[in-house]
């Protein structure tokens, strides 16, 4: 025989021994009735989709049949009333499921400690997760299993989830109802020394943002403090829907602050959190997490991501796609209509309160971003040619250039009112020269102090009687002049000329503090493109030095060396033409 015929299906011999006769007549065992009640429950429960009134049948029969005192026939009791559980909630039946949770509750506790909290755990979640289910079932359903647990003083984790589940499914507008429920489950955690109840504070913390972020006034204090006592909670597990939540309170907060690139990085870790539990918040919090970008003028794109790629075909984002497409051109006019349309067609997003905040901000910037590229582009603008460009008035145009510049964003750049045109200069005149100090600081003052201003400074009274002080001699060391006089007076004027050049540094000092610091600009990558594909739809050729391209001749070290190369001789010459000048004013007579 080979080994194919061997080992084929043919080659089996089976033997059967036929049973003994007089078996009828042996009473049953109890391991043969223990196999009946099995085989009855699993007969039961194959009937539960297509017969379920003949599945409630069969199971009901093992409870009122089985032996209560057996512990193998009362866990197949246990199980049978939980599928009759199953069986009478699928058919809505619920005031009959009510029924059962007493007969599963004293069947329990005859059962092992760990099993039956378990099972206590998997029925909470499965009679309450369901929205759909009627609020008053759920109530009394938690309400039976509080009752047992606080009865018995038992299952610290079924109280905490029970509390939590009806905690989920009040209404947040009834302050009055969840407010108490909330101090009660704070005060039971504060209670628990040992830490093992890090899990229910970081779900409660998720609850309370949920509760307080749905009221009409959000307290943006509350939501802060949540936020901030979630972050020293430590645990190894938690859900991704609590993380999402937290992470998303902490976004609005940083959001309304003005904070856009921390709101954005909290919108990002919260989508993604809600994208792994298929949680519907993930559409929203995506919207959230672009207007951010746009605030904070941040390059990443949320929609070029792989598992974003796919929302941005969708109609509830074409408005935000479109805005973002006028915001990347920079183009006012197409901006403002499309936030239009959005209202007129009753987008959701156009009703958001955080995009109702960020619209106007997101305008404010683009007008901004405006208005620097066209001080960039000329030395001189008129008026009317910014305000319509930037959709604003002149009032407002004045008001806008002084914050720019005080904010450091706008250098070299003046407001003509009288012909009311912006100029921007080259190289404009600095309030300090470079090389300023206390010493030069000094010898003007004594020059001013050689010349008799008491004409043109207003005396000094002292005891009622006007004063003038006569200015000191030029080789003398400064004293209460009538100019000096007017900086230091009495025990903090100056004695030494040490203590007048310490004093005029410290003066210029505090004089340059006060200046705005000029914000450097660099374009970016992306704003690089958009110049460069601007250029070459309009036939354009960029030149090869713009700051709108990078050539990649620059990577090399040779090509570097010869953009503007300046030689130490050419700056020798430089400076002997300007000594020139310098030595050819002084011989003036």
């Amino acid at each position: 025989m080979s080994d194919e015929d061997f080992y084929s299906e043919e080659s089996y011999e089976f033997e059967f021994e036929d049973g003994d006769e007089d078996d009828n007549d042996v009473p049953v065992s109890d391991m043969d009735e223990d196999y009946a009640v099995e085989n009855k429950y699993y007969s039961a429960k194959g009937l539960k989709y297509d017969d379920p009134d003949q599945a409630v049948q069969g199971l009901e029969s093992i409870v009122s049949s089985a032996k209560n005192d057996d512990p193998e026939a009362r866990e197949w009791v246990f199980k049978s009333c939980k599928q009759i559980m199953k069986i009478q909630f699928d058919q809505g039946v619920y005031d009959k499921v009510l029924n059962s949770v007493d007969l599963i509750l004293d069947i329990g506790t005859k059962l092992p400690p760990n099993y039956f909290e378990e099972s206590l755990s998997k029925m909470i979640t499965k009679y309450t997760s369901d929205e759909n289910t009627p609020v008053e079932f759920v109530n009394a359903f938690i309400d039976k299993i509080l009752a047992f647990v606080i009865a018995e003083n038992c299952f610290t984790r079924i109280w905490f989830k029970a509390n939590l589940t009806k905690l989920d499914r009040i209404d947040p507008g009834d302050p009055d109802a969840w407010k108490p429920m909330v101090k009660l489950i704070n005060e039971r955690l504060d209670s628990i020394p040992d830490g093992s109840s890090t899990s229910y504070a970081l779900q409660l913390m998720a609850a309370e943002v949920e509760l307080y972020s749905q009221q009409a006034n959000v307290d943006l204090s509350v939501l802060s403090d949540l936020y901030q006592r979630s972050l020293t909670i430590n645990t190894a597990v938690a859900h991704p829907k609590i993380i999402g939540v937290l992470r998303e309170a902490g976004a609005r907060v940083s959001f309304y602050r003005g904070n856009f690139e921390k709101a954005r990085l909290l919108f990002y870790e919260c989508f993604n959190n809600y994208d792994e539990v298929g949680s519907t918040k993930k559409r929203t919090v995506l919207k959230y997490l672009a207007l951010s970008a746009m605030l904070s003028d941040n390059e990443f794109n949320p929609f070029e991501s792989q598992e974003t790629q796919a929302y941005s075909q969708l109609d509830e984002y074409s408005g935000l796609m479109a805005m973002i497409d006028a915001y990347d051109s920079a183009d006012i006019e197409t901006y403002k209509r499309v936030v239009s349309n959005m209202a007129k067609e009753n987008d959701p997003l156009a009703s958001d309160p955080i995009f109702q905040f960020a619209n106007s901000r997101i305008l404010d910037n683009l007008i901004a971003k405006t208005l620097i590229n066209l001080t960039k582009t000329y030395k001189s603008v008129s008026y009317e040619t910014v305000c319509a460009r930037c959709h604003l008035s002149n009032d407002r145009l004045q008001e806008l250039v002084l914050e720019l510049v005080t904010a450091g964003k706008l250098t070299n750049t003046k407001l003509d009112f009288v012909n009311r045109s912006l100029i921007t200069e080259d190289s404009p005149a600095s309030i300090f020269e470079p090389t300023s100090n206390g010493k030069s600081i000094y010898g003007n003052l004594q020059v001013i102090n050689s010349f008799d201003l008491s004409s043109l400074l207003p005396p000094r009274v002292n005891g009622g009687t006007s004063t003038i002080t006569e200015p000191d001699s030029a080789n003398s060391e400064p004293s209460t002049t009538s100019v000096t006089s007017l900086i230091y007076s009495g025990h903090e004027r100056p004695q030494s000329k040490s203590e007048w050049v310490v004093a005029a540094d410290q003066w210029c000092s505090h004089l340059r503090s006060a200046l705005p610091v000029p914000i450097k600009y660099e374009m970016s990558q992306k704003d690089k493109v958009i110049s460069i594909q601007k250029q070459e739809l309009k036939g354009d050729t960029p030149e090869t030095g713009s700051a709108l391209i990078q050539p990649q001749e620059e990577e090399n070290d040779n090509q570097t060396m010869l953009v503007d190369k300046v030689t130490k001789s050419d700056m020798l010459l430089r400076w002997a033409d300007e000594i020139n000048a310098k030595l050819a004013q002084l011989s003036i007579p």
